[in-house]
């Protein structure tokens, strides 16, 4: 069973995971835009409810227009994840890991050739709390 005091300790435990981790910036950026448009206590508190009465009712036929907004945000957005420094003469390649920066010291006839990718899913905050709130309830079964 769902409560309201669920949502809001979901999304204390979303903001504490996005605080310590540091691989998605983009997430982060995320949240602090959330919590930039709800200033106000009482904003926030209330989008959080709306959440939660959107949960506790939701049903698969009906076409609410809340969920259909939320899903129409989702997108993702790729990056590189390891890239190789590809030299003219393929001597003294070297591998450039954890690659995450617009600065690049980039000389005229530098070749990279990008290894691996990784892709980050853009989507609302609401997303992330139900997923904090599925882990909460279902996660440890």
């Amino acid at each position: 069973m769902l409560v309201k005091k669920d949502v809001q300790i979901a999304y204390k435990k979303l903001k504490s995971q996005i605080y310590y981790d540091n691989s998605d910036l983009f997430l982060r950026a995320k949240l602090a835009a959330f919590e930039a448009e709800n200033l106000e206590t009482n904003v926030l508190s209330s989008k959080l409810d709306r959440l939660f009465v959107e949960l506790v009712h939701y049903d698969i036929n009906d076409e609410s227009s809340y969920w259909k907004n939320l899903f129409d945000e989702i997108n993702f957005k790729i990056l590189p994840k390891k890239i190789k420094e590809v030299n003219k003469d393929n001597s003294n390649s070297k591998i450039i890991k954890n690659f995450f920066s617009n600065q690049r010291d980039v000389k005229d006839g530098d070749n990279f050739k990008i290894e691996k990718l990784t892709i980050f899913i853009e989507c609302p905050i609401e997303f992330q709390i139900i997923a904090v709130l599925w882990i909460m309830k279902f996660g440890y079964m």
